[in-house]
């Protein structure tokens, strides 16, 4: 009886674990990404990105993004002024080697989708919620952040010619 028991376990349990298997919400960033930075006065690229992104369009909860940009991949277009934008005045980038963002919800939006998190940024960690677009295996958008808030260089002499507040775009596309 035992003999004929055993088949029939085997049988259930890979009838079971069929429909228990989950497609798998995790994506992997290609190297075709782009970070890019405008303000007034300045604009420039980060170039060296890496992190983690769970998303499943029909299970927020339980999505999550985890990315870190490397202040040291900073390009102005301006060998000085890129340069200069690694020294303490401005990123540090010594002391605060990267920018990370780490969500904590994302919810679904009338334009897209928005990743509540903390974006922190030479020492200092705030709270941001960064809208974005998923499609074609691409995420996608625009948000602003005011370099005074992260003590990113000075309001004073010449580093107030530089806009305060910077549009980050980011288009970030993924495989499987």
């Amino acid at each position: 009886m035992k003999k004929i028991l055993i088949p029939f376990a085997l049988v259930a349990l890979f009838i079971v674990s069929a429909f228990t298997v989950r497609d798998n919400a995790d994506w992997q960033l290609t190297e075709k990404y782009s970070i890019w930075f405008t303000g007034k006065r300045i604009s420039g690229f980060f170039h060296n990105l890496k992190g983690q992104i769970t998303f499943d369009e029909n299970k927020l909860s339980a999505s999550r993004i985890k990315l870190e940009v490397e202040v040291a991949s900073i390009k102005t277009g301006n060998s000085l002024r890129t340069w200069n934008s690694k020294k303490s005045k401005w990123f540090n980038a010594k002391q605060y080697p990267t920018i990370t963002f780490v969500s904590e919800k994302i919810q679904k939006t009338a334009k897209g989708y928005a990743a509540t998190g903390k974006l922190k940024m030479k020492g200092v960690e705030k709270d941001v919620t960064i809208p974005f677009n998923f499609s074609n295996k691409t995420f996608f958008g625009t948000f602003q952040v005011k370099r005074s808030d992260y003590n990113v260089g000075k309001m004073k002499g010449i580093a107030k010619m530089v806009s305060d507040t910077i549009n980050i775009n980011f288009t970030i596309p993924v495989t499987k």
